[in-house]
């Protein structure tokens, strides 16, 4: 457009011109490239965006005119040159959408599914999220709908600013008109005001050279990110009961090819933020084809792409090979699906992963139909692999000629490379979740509160319920008899806590500002919030600032007790190596985590045996506290300590002490009292140094491990257990070959911990390293 301006006439020629995303061109404004040119090459797309006066009049006219911008009437250059040129290349093939249900919409209402698109590998996965928000339309503007998707948009940063930087997924938001991609930019400004992970993130994508962007619907053609998050901005008015059928550009002539772009930008995902679904939007005779077009896409994202606008087509068999090969696996015990795809390319078989059916294990591509199609070697045997390989497939191909030669060789060869497959660790990729993507319109945050408050008070408790019914149905959640909550337990719990203390207990109560409000039990259990002091740490800036002083300073501390039960041994499950964790599924028992049964009774480990305190009376004598400093006496004090230590050892010489002053009725153990015990039991047995505490040893050989022995913890505490002896908790787990993390994780499990804190963590270290060495002597 600038060439005519910028140069003079005849002082510069090109070899060849390249007009990209000419369906916005003009022809006229092409038209000074093209004549100093000799060869010319044109690349649009005419199903998106057309030519529009939106750029040439957004600097002159007022924000409240940015509706009456009207689509142009003229063609662009890439429909002059469609009529003009004879030679045009159709580019069919869509590789930008990690899941086909990011581009199924479009290929099906726009291009008649000519599109060669590449399936996902997770079988039925769909990758739009439709987030419900009680917003209202004013002033051209939804900022409730603008804090949300910022919000989201905050969270998404500060999830993924720790990963490396080509491994951070890119973010970019769209909003459909110039108001509220303003709005959304000051409030992402706002809250974004010193929170280091989130400028951690930002430095991450602009690396990468694909920074964050907020735009609007006019001018994002072009621009892709993994994820999108969309703000559709309209909604109804305040205090209105239906949704005014005014979309702004969506309503104009071309609106059908805006939507298209917008919902053609991500490669991984969507977050499509709505404040109306697809019943409020109600076409009429005179509604443009926009309006139809965001119904049907609105009916597609709210059932999860179960409404199609093309009738579909059976997955077959191509051929009777393929049938034969499908028919051979099956009798392996493999489950197989014919032509997986939903386009112009499929998979012939999809074989789904025996331990993981919410994936593929493998694609199988034989020779046949779909194979010959291919123009050329090229791509029929790199590129549409390579495009697979991105998606997260393994193609196994099988040769015709091979297989008829001898079905039975290949058929083992094809079952070893499947179980070759299977061993391979699984992947466990760290998605990023929405919040509460089932918000329903017309429910604020206040409403859903009362909802529930009202439910819990009139749900009667059952005797034998569960914990989760439980958490329902009693005053303080802190008061429940659950050692730890799973996720959805923590979840249920803390919006109880809402509703049934925090609610109740403040006057004036704002939901809005709650520190237990949505956004921050997200953010509590998400990020496992159990510490006070990680409040400035763990919780973004946004919601610091938002949330009542005299809210945090009174429940904070419970509120971390609730999160400090969440089940860390099972929140940590999937670091586990894939390959040891049937093992040490085995390996658990239904109350501690740890092998009890008879097969795991070797030294080293739990074999069910049970701590007890000693019972003195079973000697059969009577202490006597008047005698107990008589030199005479130290007999009987033999035969105590030699009791205790026959059912204790090994145990703590401060523990013995407690357990032969207590006999004696001596509340406690002074200064004569340990000097007296520590003469016989320094004159018969074994003492050893741990943790700044002494060990005492029966007939064991110290610092041997020794077997676990089960008690609860109100018996005897996990620090009043000897490191020897806590090194049999870990054994099972070495030799399954767990990192050391997981172990104490599990260990933290056993003994119903809430949290690790850091004098526990270096005990259980110890006994890590412990039963390590022990591992590596050729005895045990």
């Amino acid at each position: 457009m600038s060439l005519a301006k910028f140069l003079k006439a005849g002082s510069l020629s090109f070899d060849i011109l390249v007009i990209d995303e000419a369906s916005q061109m003009r022809p006229e404004d092409a038209l000074g490239a093209m004549l100093r040119s000799k060869q010319i090459v044109v690349v649009g797309d005419p199903k998106q965006l057309p030519p529009t006066d939106f750029f040439s009049r957004a600097g002159d006219a007022g924000p409240e005119e940015e509706d009456e911008f009207d689509d142009l009437d003229d063609e662009s250059i890439l429909e002059s040159c469609q009529k003009t040129f004879g030679h045009r290349r159709p580019l069919r093939w869509h590789y930008r959408s990690r899941c086909e249900s990011l581009i199924r919409f479009s290929n099906e209402q726009f291009y008649r599914r000519e599109l060669v698109t590449f399936p996902a590998s997770k079988p039925e996965s769909f990758s739009i999220d439709l987030i419900r928000v009680d917003g209202a339309f004013q002033a051209r503007c939804n900022p409730a709908e603008a804090s949300r998707i910022v919000e989201e948009a905050i969270s998404f940063m500060r999830h993924y600013a720790g990963f490396d930087e080509d491994k951070v997924p890119t973010l970019g938001v769209v909003a459909v008109n110039l108001q509220q991609r303003e709005l959304i930019r000051e409030e992402f400004n706002r809250l974004r005001a010193d929170d280091p992970l989130v400028d951690l993130y930002l430095d991450k994508v602009l690396n990468r050279g694909e920074e964050f962007f907020i735009k609007n619907l006019e001018n994002v053609q072009g621009d892709e990110r993994d994820f999108i998050f969309i703000s559709m901005t309209y909604g109804r008015e305040p205090g209105g009961s239906a949704v005014k059928q005014r979309f702004g550009p969506i309503n104009r002539k071309q609106g059908h090819r805006r939507l298209n772009v917008l919902f053609s930008r991500a490669r991984t995902r969507i977050g499509l933020f709505a404040s109306f679904g697809s019943a409020d939007v109600v076409p009429s005779a005179d509604s443009s084809e926009g309006v139809h077009t965001l119904r049907r896409y609105l009916e597609y994202a709210e059932t999860r792409g179960r409404v199609s606008t093309m009738p579909g087509q059976d997955a077959e068999s191509d051929s009777d090979f393929e049938v034969e090969v499908a028919e051979r696996l099956r009798a392996r015990g493999y489950a197989i699906d014919y032509q997986v795809g939903v386009s112009g390319y499929r998979i012939d078989l999809g074989v789904r992963h025996p331990d993981h059916p919410e994936r593929y294990l493998a694609g199988i591509e034989c020779d046949g139909a779909t194979y010959h199609s291919s123009k050329s070697a090229r791509d029929r045997d790199r590129l549409r692999e390579e495009v697979l390989t991105d998606k997260g497939w393994d193609i196994v191909r099988i040769w015709s000629t091979d297989w008829f030669d001898n079905p039975d060789l290949q058929t083992e060869r094809l079952f070893e490379r499947l179980e070759a497959l299977r061993r391979q660790p699984a992947e466990s990729p760290d998605d990023f979740a929405f919040r509460f993507e089932t918000h329903q319109v017309g429910q604020s945050d206040g409403q859903e509160t009362a909802r529930a408050s009202a439910e819990a008070t009139d749900s009667a408790p059952s005797p034998d319920g569960e914990a989760e019914v439980q958490i329902r149905t009693v005053d303080d959640p802190l008061r429940l008899g659950v050692a730890s909550f799973s996720e959805k337990d923590c979840f249920e719990a803390l919006h109880h806590f809402r509703a049934h203390v925090i609610a109740a207990e403040m006057p004036e109560w704002d939901p809005n500002r709650s520190i237990l409000r949505d956004a921050m039990i997200e953010t509590f259990v998400r990020q496992r919030f159990a510490d006070p002091d990680e409040w400035f740490e763990k919780v973004p800036g946004y919601l610091r600032q938002g949330t009542n002083a005299a809210e945090k300073n009174r429940y904070l501390e419970r509120i971390c007790e609730i999160v400090s039960r969440l089940d860390q041994g099972q929140a940590h499950s999937d670091s586990a190596p894939a390959g040891s964790r049937g093992s040490t599924d085995a390996l658990s028992g239904p109350s501690s985590g740890f092998g009890t049964d008879a097969g795991s009774a070797a030294r080293g480990q739990s074999d069910g045996t049970e701590y007890s305190p000693t019972n003195f009376s079973e000697l059969g004598l009577r202490p006597e506290a008047s005698r107990f400093y008589d030199h005479d006496y130290e007999s009987v004090l033999q035969k105590m300590v030699a009791h205790v230590l026959r059912r204790e050892s090994p145990i703590y010489e401060d523990l013995l002490i407690e357990r032969i002053a207590r006999a004696h009725g001596f509340q406690r153990s002074g200064e004569r009292i340990q000097k007296a015990v520590a003469k016989v039991i320094g004159k018969q047995y074994r003492r050893t140094k741990e943790d700044g505490r002494t060990v005492v040893w029966g007939g064991e050989q110290a610092s041997r491990i020794v077997t676990y022995r089960n008690c609860e913890p109100d018996v005897r505490s996990h620090g009043d257990v000897p490191i020897a002896e806590l090194a049999s908790l870990a054994v099972p787990f070495i030799r399954v070959r767990l990192s050391d993390d997981d172990i104490l994780y599990r260990m933290a499990d056993h003994f119903k911990l809430g949290r690790l804190r850091e004098p526990t963590r270096v005990r259980f270290q110890m006994a890590v390293d412990l039963a390590r060495d022990a591992a590596r002597a050729p005895d045990l």
